[in-house]
């Protein structure tokens, strides 16, 4: 009797053990996930990005393609829309292709672009936000930016730059 007590302590040790390792192995929060568009499409999102174009249009790029979160998750096309009065063009990221050239170029027209990601939005203070963005055409150790970003009387504005 004191056998069969073993043996079913021991096999419930190893399930218990196997299914620990199992869950930490493939565990559903170290799977990098698309960003979710609603939670970067915002005025707020829509100013910080009119104004980092703005910034970046003495470049001369032939387009801007705009990405969301750490994997590149394209905007939709409505919020792509708010942008179309912008020159040069917004597209989404997915209009663009990455070859081993290291340019960014637009899959339409085949001129170089510029890819800005808005990375990571967090609250700082009450009314006030930091963007982590990163832009493709900076060198190593400048291609990623804290934008702090405020409401001023419905207006966003950007209130400082550090490099992140």
């Amino acid at each position: 009797m004191r056998h069969l007590v073993i043996i079913i302590v021991s096999l419930l040790l190893v399930v218990a053990t196997w299914a620990g390792w199992r869950r930490h192995v493939f565990n559903e929060l170290k799977i990098a996930h698309p960003a979710n568009v609603a939670e970067f499409e915002s005025d707020m999102t829509e100013a910080l990005a009119r104004q980092i174009f703005q910034e970046l249009q003495k470049n001369g790029p032939s387009a801007f393609f705009l990405a969301f979160g750490e994997r590149l998750t394209p905007p939709s096309g409505a919020f792509i829309a708010r942008f179309q009065n912008v020159q040069p063009r917004v597209e989404r990221f997915d209009a663009a292709v990455m070859p081993p050239t290291g340019m960014i170029m637009d899959t339409s027209s085949g001129r170089i672009g510029l890819i800005v990601q808005i990375i990571k939005i967090k609250p700082y203070v009450v009314g006030e936000y930091e963007v982590e963005v990163a832009i493709s055409n900076a060198k190593a150790g400048w291609d990623h930016f804290v934008y702090r970003i405020f409401n001023a009387g419905g207006e966003w504005r950007v209130k400082g730059r550090t490099p992140a």
